[in-house]
């Protein structure tokens, strides 16, 4: 009899902890407790043959499983990772070396954990890992994405949007846009089987020198558009003002960015946009936009990247 109601508490516990998981409301899975209840966290990490404390947390059941929540709310991102709800330890093997468990920056998962539990800013060394990751192996996906995405909000106050905004201003995030519409004429001219692609060569040099890397890129793409032919500049995402103005302003001035992330952000949100990287003409394109060019001509752009936007945001 004692056994079995153990059971059905382990299995109430279960219930609601899944359902905290994934992100579900309060209402739907908070216990009736009588008023003043308080629940306890500790956080235990082996330390040789001891145990070492990483945090402890009391507060109510209500409150803590709120913090996890809005943790889940900044994660989010379209299109999503493959997984409904990685668990904290999947995201920060996104930070390791070889994306091996045992190269994870050490205290990191228990720093990461007492910062979402006490609603306080995420460690840094988050950011700064998996920064040096994606200079590293180029590889921009959704989890190192969505984890940039909630280090932008909590840490630095920014307005984030989950999915492709053609509205937002910010620097890093319309240069990411930017380098991933080059990599898309790129593909356009030379199709996928080159030795190296743009991204290859140039993605983390573009982050730390932006004013060199983009006039070298806008060169290339003007070669590129050339095989293309001018109708593919119509299906593109900037017409000739951008370039222009590009080539220019970038030669001048050097484009200060604000914190690191911003461009890897905007160039996973551009080159996915639609759920697809087929980048341009997929049937989930909206309906497209005018650009008017210096030189009097019209171009559509079907991936809303606004130049007047861009040219503002960088001045």
């Amino acid at each position: 009899m004692k056994s079995r109601r153990k059971a059905s508490k382990r299995k109430k516990v279960e219930t609601i902890l899944a359902k905290l998981r994934a992100g579900r409301p309060v209402e739907e899975f908070k216990p009736d407790l009588p008023q003043g209840v308080r629940f306890f966290v500790l956080g235990l990490a082996p330390n040789a043959a001891r145990l070492s404390v990483r945090f402890y947390i009391e507060d109510d059941f209500g409150e803590i499983a709120e913090r996890y929540l809005r943790h889940l709310d900044r994660l989010r991102i379209d299109p999503p990772p493959r997984e409904d709800a990685p668990s904290i330890w999947r995201m920060l093997i996104e930070t390791a070396v070889l994306r091996k468990s045992e190269n994870i920056q050490p205290n990191l998962a228990g720093e990461w954990m007492r910062a979402i539990l006490t609603d306080t800013p995420y460690p840094l060394t988050l950011l700064s890992m998996l920064i040096m990751r994606l200079r590293a192996d180029h590889d921009v996906n959704a989890l190192r994405v969505a984890i940039l995405k909630s280090i932008l909000i909590k840490n630095f106050n920014m307005e984030v949007p989950v999915s492709l905004d053609p509205d937002c201003k910010e620097t890093g995030y319309l240069l990411g846009r930017l380098f991933a519409v080059y990599e898309q004429i790129q593909t356009a001219a030379l199709g996928r089987n080159v030795n190296a692609t743009i991204k290859d060569k140039f993605y983390g040099a573009a982050s730390a020198q932006p004013r060199k890397v983009f006039r070298m890129l806008e060169a290339g793409s003007a070669n590129h558009l050339s095989k293309i032919g001018k109708h593919f500049v119509n299906r593109c995402c900037f017409g000739e003002d951008l370039a222009a103005w590009l080539r220019i302003k970038l030669a001048d001035n050097g484009v200060e960015v604000g914190p690191p992330g911003q461009e890897d952000w905007g160039w996973y949100l551009q080159a996915t946009y639609g759920g697809d990287s087929i980048y341009s003409g997929s049937a989930s394109q909206p309906a497209p936009v005018t650009i008017n060019s210096s030189s009097g001509a019209t171009y559509t752009n079907p991936l809303k990247l606004n130049a007047s936007a861009t040219i503002s945001a960088l001045a």
